[in-house]
């Protein structure tokens, strides 16, 4: 099984007829396309209700693929799902944009819309009506071991129309190759009770409701096999593997629009996916976002995957099994201690002084991920953090900087970007028009042993800011003044860039004050003095006794630990939040430097380049939010994330380089 192998089959011209008599049913998107051209066919047949009252359940058509089966995909209520697309404020705000709008009138699409026009008179219904009858009971897919082997299954719920639609397949198909002088693509062979229509790379046979298409004919056979008499061949449904995630398929992915489940046993014996068994990562950054996953999935047999849509969400959600091993030997620092490790408690954003535009809060223990690296990377990136840790020791006064640095803090980190562009002058002044306009970040952390770690972070920050302007002034650049002192809970330092009358205050320069906090032991570092001091003045949230994250962005509160010491049901390792509207804000405040750049790598004039950029803006605008989520329970690892749409159109942008 390959990609490209997929990509030669659906590339031959046979498969064109079946595509599309196929397409309706997985073409959402472009199902609202053609709505937007033919509004009364989309509001003709009123099927939502009725497609959510025979909705399928999850997995039910997998008894009918066999045992072996390495990808499993599926529609369990098609028509549900293109009447939500239909129906979705968003896709009516896509199709009003102004990138959108034109390609509605090009001979690309009109020679679709005449494709879809001769299907539904071939087949005598509308597009829902289509959807309703050819695809009710659910749309299943499945990629099998070998090379070029995939199988389709459409469960219908009109079994005329179904009738209907292969014969339509066969006439269109012998038509097209008289029409060109050519043979009949396809002959008929009957196996058992069954005739099989089989053409120049895949085969297709109807059985009462269902519709096979199969690149192999065996396999088309097989499951001919499987629907007459299903006690008599292993299936799908009948795997062990399987059977184990049908709880999550039944109830927590009931309502899913869509369903991938991942043989993860099967791939790693064929050797389809090299990277699922490695032990070891090649990117540092990778393995402390997502280390934790990498492991479960190089070693658990299996995972799924649903996607979930409303009027307000787009969510996707991933499982996987979680075992207590898991958190053992060299990945500790992400799990923590029998994988009980939490991120620490969400700041609200209404609590800070100012905009908040992105706020990541995870469990890690720094300390150990450093010291752990012979451990969990290959040879090559050994070689550069064993650098790296050299020279990082020598800025912090000869400290081992696994040890005694990162392993001064506290597991958890938080990282949070202002909504504000960033600046070393007057912090209520208005961001300077045209200039490149960079939001304040910080990193919270919280120290072991203030008292004796403090000095010695205070005393690497003055190191580095000396290097940086050691770097600026070769530049020919101005360099920061650092302004430091030690208090009673900690210390501040403060750098700022002395403004000279002549100075050139749009320069990004500008737009950094690097500084550092400590507050009894809270130590926060952050590019924006004004920032990093709102964010040290910034109270936690309380938090009840033992619970390590009393607060989620959407006000909800985990289980506190019982016990005393045992982990709660459900464990927040990860979450990131990103207020989207904000960040199209800062890009829109960025326009002018943006525009420039598509002028430089794409050779484009002012007046393209500015629509190219507003088009994009524009397109952005369609979300307001994205929320991220890794969690562990008892026996699963959770990875969750949420689009929340625009509830208003995207606004039309009209630089001054536009007519």
């Amino acid at each position: 099984m390959s990609l490209r192998a997929l990509w030669r089959w659906t590339g031959r011209w046979q498969f064109c007829p079946v595509f599309l008599m196929v397409l309706p049913l997985f073409g959402g998107m472009l199902a609202a396309a053609n709505a937007a051209l033919y509004p009364s066919n989309a509001l003709r047949s009123d099927t939502g209700s009725q497609a959510a009252e025979g909705a399928s359940t999850p997995g039910r058509l997998a008894a009918f693929f066999p045992g072996d089966t390495l990808l499993y995909a599926e529609l369990p209520a098609p028509e549900r799902l293109v009447q939500k697309w239909l129906q979705h404020p968003t896709v009516a705000h896509a199709l009003e944009l102004d990138a959108v709008k034109p390609n509605l009138r090009s001979p690309e699409f009109l020679a679709f819309k005449t494709g879809v026009t001769l299907v539904e008179a071939s087949l005598g219904g509308t597009w829902p009506e289509l959807i309703a009858d050819l695809g009710g009971g659910g749309i299943a897919a499945a990629a099998l071991p070998g090379e070029n082997r995939f199988v389709v299954i459409l469960q219908a719920r009109d079994e005329a129309r179904l009738k209907k639609a292969a014969e339509s397949l066969l006439n269109l198909t012998a038509l097209q190759a008289r029409n060109e002088g050519r043979d009949q693509p396809w002959r008929i062979e009957s196996r058992g009770a069954a005739k099989i229509a089989i053409f120049d790379g895949f085969a297709m046979v109807r059985s009462g409701v269902r519709l096979i298409l199969a690149t192999r004919i065996e396999d088309a056979e097989a499951v001919v096999q499987r629907l007459e008499r299903p006690e008599a061949a292993a299936s799908l449904a009948t795997n062990p593997t399987f059977q184990v995630a049908g709880p999550n398929i039944h109830s927590d992915q009931a309502d899913a629009e869509a369903f991938l489940w991942v043989n993860l046993e099967q791939i790693r014996a064929a050797g389809l996916a090299p990277a699922l068994n490695q032990a070891v990562s090649d990117n540092p950054f990778a393995e402390l976002l997502f280390g934790g996953w990498l492991v479960a999935l190089g070693s658990n047999p299996s995972a799924s995957l649903a996607l979930h849509l409303d009027d307000a969400h787009l969510r996707i959600e991933a499982i996987t099994d979680y075992r207590p091993e898991m958190a053992a030997g060299p990945r500790d620092y992400w799990f923590g201690a029998a994988g009980s490790g939490q991120a620490p408690r969400w700041i609200a954003p209404d609590s800070i002084d100012g905009t908040t535009v992105m706020q990541l809060s995870a469990y890690r223990d720094l300390g150990q991920w450093w010291l752990n690296k012979e451990s969990l990377f290959i040879d090559s990136v050994i070689a550069d953090l064993v650098q790296a840790d050299s020279q990082l020791s020598t800025v912090f006064g000869g400290l081992d900087f696994g040890g005694e640095v990162l392993g001064a803090f506290e597991p958890g980190v938080q990282i949070l970007v202002s909504g504000r562009p960033g600046s070393n002058l007057d912090p209520a002044a208005e961001p300077t028009a045209g200039s490149l306009q960079i939001p304040g970040f910080a990193i919270i952390g919280q120290l072991r042993e203030p008292r004796q770690t403090t000095r010695r972070f205070k005393v690497a920050f003055q190191s580095v800011m000396g290097f940086v302007n050691l770097g600026l002034a070769q530049a020919g650049l101005p360099q920061y003044d650092v302004d430091t002192r030690t208090t009673e809970q900690g210390c501040e330092c403060v750098s700022r860039i002395w403004v000279e009358e002549e100075a050139d205050v749009q320069s990004p320069v500008y737009s950094f004050s690097p500084s550092l906090l400590i507050n009894n032991g809270r130590l926060v570092l952050g590019s924006d003095a004004a920032w990093v001091q709102a964010l040290a003045d910034t109270p936690l949230p309380a938090a009840a006794a033992g619970d390590l994250n009393a607060a989620t962005a959407d006000n909800t509160t985990l289980p506190a630990v019982a016990g005393g010491g045992a982990a709660p049901a459900t464990i927040l390792n990860t979450h990131l939040d990103l207020d989207w509207q904000i960040v199209v804000q800062l890009l829109k405040m960025n326009r002018e430097t943006l525009v420039a750049q598509n002028m430089i790598e794409n050779g484009n004039s002012r007046l393209d380049a500015g629509r190219d950029i507003d088009n994009l803006l524009q397109a952005l605008e369609l979300a307001s939010r994205f929320d991220f989520r890794l969690e562990t329970t008892d026996n699963h690892m959770r990875m969750v994330g949420r689009i929340d749409w625009a509830t208003t159109a995207p606004t039309v942008i009209t630089g001054e380089d536009q007519p």
